[in-house]
């Protein structure tokens, strides 16, 4: 990955932070902000030459960790503001920065910007990785369409396959929690697979020293909630019991459903009642470590409270509490000391007819549409052009923003629809679509992406982008996409 596209990447997935940030490229001079960096100083666009925003940047001075500097903003005025760096290469650095009336916060919150920065690097992580399996999977996909049903080259593909999809299954994972849920809306979740997938991802954070076990129920227990958020809130739980126990000991998850049960010590409204009514979710973390003290377990729960400064940042509790009671659930918090803790998380269960966001089957279909793939990984356009072709449509490929926007002023506009790539050098998928758009107001875009901005997919959706697919898909997957975008 060339220098540009690794800045695109991370600006990318820095768009989450409400906190304004950029990286620093000395090489060229050039300063690429997120949406909050943009917004603090008044700019347009995302990069910047390090004079019309910092006129008193000296590299001699500037290569400490902190520094104190006035930055310009787009009227003219200047803001003060403590600047956090980071050296990511010789030329490359991470700056946060926290403007004068935000100063006061820093210690509070540094831990916390460190660990959203690593999750901004996993995503662009999870960006390359997704790329890779889209490939193998529609490779795979294509050879299953074209060789003979029966042979010995079947087992192979299907390795192939099963190895692509497990793959597939830990970047969704990793990026559940980085991005939780791009359209942000509640859904019919299974709480099982959520426990079992989260469970999986966990065990390599967790010491070997330590036994993780869990048990969820054999049948599907549906709540109304965010996959990733659900997620959220067990990694918070078992990262806490982990510390709490130290060096050996032994963590235990365990679902259950419930109805009409009691809460012993609640946290938050029980709206009068010390009582549950219905069916609930029972989501219990139990560890055997040294427990809470009594004074202060009505604590935990707030947040930047933390009994270990030196690993954590008061907010893993804090957080879970919060996305508990968006979903109209309830904790609950026993604690012995020198026995272990247990949390309990509550969430009421839906009824089995509710039907559940993408999951209707439907099969493959193809068509006779002429499509623009414009994507700058090469084989990403070569499995997905073999295998649209495969099923009828007329392809056309473009690696770059200005190349497909040349050919469609080239082609006159003649495309049924767009798959567009989000992140890409040069233009990104935003900057190709709103060209697109302006050239034809009744363009068709369908948004293909492996990590990329939810402000970003949400200001294509809300202008005219007819969907969104997740890298890695299979070609099943993309082609009723496509059926559903093209009607």
């Amino acid at each position: 990955m060339n220098q540009s596209v690794l800045i695109t990447t991370l600006i990318e997935g820095l768009d989450l932070l409400g906190e304004p940030v950029f990286i620093l490229d000395l090489s060229s001079a050039t300063a690429s902000g997120n949406r909050a960096f943009k917004i603090l100083l008044g700019h347009e666009t995302s990069t910047l030459s390090l004079q019309s925003f910092w006129p008193g940047f000296l590299e001699s001075e500037f290569r400490g960790e902190t520094s104190i500097s006035k930055l310009r903003t787009n009227s003219g005025e200047f803001v003060s503001a403590k600047l956090i760096s980071k050296e990511l290469s010789n030329d490359l650095f991470f700056v946060r920065v926290i403007a004068s009336r935000n100063i006061s916060d820093s210690d509070q919150g540094l831990q916390l910007q460190r660990r959203e920065m690593l999750g901004a690097l996993a995503g662009g992580i999870s960006h390359d990785m997704n790329n890779i399996i889209t490939g193998i999977l529609g490779h795979c996909a294509y050879l299953k369409m074209t060789l003979p049903k029966t042979g010995p080259h079947v087992d192979s593909i299907e390795a192939i396959q099963e190895g692509g999809n497990r793959s597939a299954q830990l970047s969704s994972q990793i990026l559940s929690f980085i991005r939780q849920n791009t359209s942000n809306e509640s859904c019919k979740v299974d709480f099982c697979q959520v426990v079992d997938s989260t469970v999986n991802l966990l065990k390599g954070a967790i010491s070997k020293k330590i036994r993780l076990v869990h048990e969820v129920p054999k049948m599907a227990v549906n709540v109304n909630a965010i996959e990733g958020q659900l997620a959220q809130v067990l990694v918070n739980l078992v990262v806490n019991a982990r510390d709490a126990i130290g060096d050996s000991g032994e963590i235990r998850i365990v679902l259950r459903e419930l109805e009409t049960c009691k809460v012993i010590d609640p946290v938050g409204e029980m709206r009068g009642s010390d009582r549950l009514k219905g069916k609930y979710a029972c989501l219990s973390v139990i560890d055997n470590g040294q427990g809470i003290p009594k004074e202060i377990i009505g604590k935990v729960f707030e947040p930047y409270f933390s009994t270990k400064p030196d690993k954590g940042t008061g907010l893993g509790l804090s957080t879970v509490k919060e996305i508990v009671e968006k979903f109209e659930g309830v904790i609950e918090i026993s604690s012995k000391s020198a026995i272990g803790t247990k949390v309990s998380v509550y969430f009421p269960v839906i009824d089995e007819n509710v039907n559940i966001a993408g999951q209707t089957a439907s099969e493959i279909q193809g068509g006779k549409e002429k499509i623009l793939i414009v994507d700058d990984e090469q084989a990403i356009r070569n499995v997905l052009s073999l295998s649209l072709r495969r099923l009828g449509y007329d392809v056309e490929m473009a690696a770059s923003g200005s190349e497909a926007i040349s050919k469609y002023i080239a082609d006159n506009y003649d495309y049924d629809l767009v798959i567009l790539d989000m992140v890409m050098p040069e233009l990104s998928g935003s900057d190709i679509f709103f060209r697109l758009k302006e050239l034809n107001p009744n363009v068709r875009v369908l948004i293909c992406t492996a990590f990329a901005s939810e402000q970003a997919i949400r200001d294509i959706l809300d202008n005219g982008g007819k969907g969104l697919i997740h890298k890695p898909f299979d070609i099943e997957e993309l082609a009723n996409k496509l059926r559903e975008c093209l009607s």
